[in-house]
Order: structure tokens, then C-alpha cells, then sequence
């Protein structure tokens, strides 16, 4: 497991509150990845639907570094890419520490980890950043 800095429940609670994400119902790390810490986290909201989510503390990049990943992201999704953009908290910040390290929280997708792209995938993503640019030319 890809687990290098472990959170008890209250922390990660106490960092979901910024968001309004609703309790806390389970989080556990994630196998994939080498050099960052991810937790997968569910969550029971107000309406009773459940988020799901990956908070990744970065243990190898300073928190100087992360901006550009996350504009990086954040321009990817807006080209309509299925990429996962840092969630904003409630004042508007997507850049956090938690256990003195830098953490962004994302949107879980449904799927699986892709450890080599196949034509097929790569084809996909190719079509729909094209349709992105095409669509911003016009």
C-alpha cells in the first residue's frame, strides 16, 4: 500500500468540514502510487447521497510546486477532459496542509487504475481534446 503519512478519522473530518461534504463514513489508503500518500473517502452528505473523493498529500513535492498541477487540472477539465480538478473549500482554496504536508482533495471517478494506456484509451482522449479546441475556435 501507498500509504507513507497516516490520518486518523478525526483529522480527515476536520479537513472535510471546510468543504460541507457532509460525515465522514469510511476512508482507506490507496494501493496505487509511488511517491504520494491517497486516501479514498466517502462521505454521507445532508440528502443522504454519498460523495466520493481522494485526498493526496504530497510527500515529495513542496507546496510552491503544486500550483501548477493544479491550474494544469483545472484547464484540462475545463477543455471538457474527465480529469479530477482540486475541489475548492468554502472560501475558495483548493491548496491545504494536513500532517505538514500539501493535500488537495479531488472528485472520485468511477474505474480503475490504468497502469498502461492502450490505443484505444489514448484514441479517446485524443478525440475529446481536439472536440475541446475546436470547440473554444469557435
Amino acid at each position: 500500500m501507498s500509504v507513507f503519512t497516516s490520518l486518523e478519522k478525526p483529522i480527515i473530518q476536520t479537513f472535510l468540514d471546510q468543504f460541507d461534504l457532509g460525515t465522514l463514513l469510511r476512508y482507506e489508503g490507496a494501493a496505487h502510487g509511488i511517491e504520494n500518500t491517497n486516501y479514498f473517502i466517502t462521505t454521507q452528505e445532508a440528502n443522504n447521497q454519498q460523495g466520493h473523493f481522494v485526498l493526496t498529500l504530497f510527500e515529495q513535492l513542496t507546496a510552491a510546486e503544486i500550483p501548477f498541477y493544479i491550474e494544469l487540472l483545472e484547464s484540462l477539465q475545463k477543455a471538457g477532459l474527465p480529469v479530477p480538478a482540486a475541489l475548492r473549500d468554502q472560501r475558495g482554496r483548493n491548496l491545504f496542509t494536513l500532517a505538514k504536508k500539501p493535500c488537495i482533495l479531488v472528485p472520485r471517478f468511477k474505474g480503475h487504475h490504468v497502469e498502461q494506456a492502450n490505443l484505444q484509451q489514448c484514441s479517446i482522449l485524443a478525440k475529446r481534446w481536439q472536440k475541446s479546441i475546436s470547440q473554444r475556435n469557435h
